[in-house]
């Protein structure tokens, strides 16, 4: 089955908002487990589910602190695996959003890259001594794309 993506159907979840299994207002892995035969059903052959990362949400979940602990408001590492071992059952491939361009100042590559120019993680990130005029990339959700670091002594985009 080397070449499934060729015949793939791809039906994509954005986690937070597909199936409240609990109830607690937030979509949840185990709400996409519990409609995975109906997704089956309806043809697709892949899913692809967005970021469930731990994360402080200050970016929609693409603000990842933790690329390897599942926010809590999703679920458990337990319900991941579950949901996984349920889509290979049914036959289905499940796509993962891996996002390691997006990191929350709480990630331990920031941590570490902010400490010293040394840093391997330093070059991670983009640093500046200034807030040039790069004009925010969400005008009126941003003043700037450039924020101070104080451990750093630098601004970082």
């Amino acid at each position: 089955m080397t070449d499934w993506h060729t015949r793939a159907i791809i039906y994509q979840i954005d986690t937070a908002l597909f199936y409240d299994m609990n109830g607690d207002g937030c979509g949840d892995i185990a709400g996409i487990a519990a409609k995975l035969r109906y997704i089956r059903r309806m043809g697709a052959t892949v899913i692809w589910i967005t970021p469930f990362y731990l994360t402080p949400f200050l970016d929609e979940g693409y603000d990842v602190s933790d690329h390897l602990q599942v926010d809590p408001r999703f679920g458990k590492l337990a319900d991941i695996i579950a949901f996984i071992e349920q889509a290979r059952e049914l036959g289905m491939q499940v796509i993962i959003e891996l996002l390691i361009q997006h990191t929350s100042d709480a990630h331990p590559w920031f941590q570490q890259a902010r400490r010293s120019p040394a840093s391997p993680y330093r070059d991670y990130y983009i640093w500046s001594d200034n807030d040039d005029d790069t004009p925010p990339m969400f005008p009126g959700v941003e003043k700037s794309v450039w924020s101070w670091d104080d451990e750093a002594g630098q601004y970082y985009r």
